[in-house]
């Protein structure tokens, strides 16, 4: 009986050890993987990246009551060229709006004003 209970405790003690080394082997396999995935990704070029300083370009600026030119990178060019549009959009409809200058009972009478608003306005703007 001694001999079976040492047995037994040996046995446990062997099924402990190898549960550790495994355990161990898994946390180092999950280190390798995340050095990998770090390696990966300060290999890969950024997706997003700012246009470069070298390129430049003028923008109009009204300092005071003056107009000037400054110097600016092609980006803020290129979001001013965009938002006109929209910056334009907003301020007619915020002048000739149906929707929020009335109240509605029913919610869709709202929506359709709205809608109708929008198609009024880009009508404006492109006709």
């Amino acid at each position: 009986q001694q001999q079976q209970q040492h047995q037994q405790e040996y046995r446990c003690e062997e099924q402990l050890q190898q549960h550790q080394q495994q355990q161990q082997q898994k946390q180092q396999y999950r280190c390798e993987q995340q050095l990998q995935q770090q390696q990966k990704q300060q290999q890969q070029p950024q997706k997003y990246r700012c246009e470069q300083q070298q390129e430049a370009s003028t923008v109009k600026r009204r300092v005071g009551g003056n107009v000037t030119t400054v110097k600016a990178p092609v980006a803020i060019k290129r979001f001013n060229h965009g938002m006109q549009g929209v910056d334009r959009f907003d301020q007619l409809l915020s002048l000739y709006s149906l929707a929020k200058n009335h109240r509605f009972k029913k919610y869709y009478s709202k929506l359709e004003m709205g809608l109708l608003d929008f198609a009024l306005t880009n009508a404006e703007i492109h006709f």
